[in-house]
């Protein structure tokens, strides 16, 4: 949105655009429970449905949309 307003800086932070995101989700990662981790892979059931939902069934309910929509 500030590169929008202001295109100047925006380009002269583009560079570190990827650093950015990259820092952050490395301290997101940092952060993580590995305890809780390791209770989802012994009962994996909501992690395999959270995980057919956003990669098969979002996508194929926008694309019925769109073709219903034209």
């Amino acid at each position: 949105m500030i590169a929008i307003l202001l295109p100047e800086l925006g380009a002269f932070m583009k560079p570190y655009l990827t650093h950015a995101v990259f820092g952050l989700l490395l301290i997101a990662f940092l952060r993580t429970d590995y305890a809780d981790i390791s209770s989802h892979l012994k009962t994996p059931y909501l992690l395999i449905t959270a995980t057919i939902w956003t990669t098969l069934l979002i996508p194929l309910l926008i694309m019925c949309l769109c073709t219903a929509a034209g």
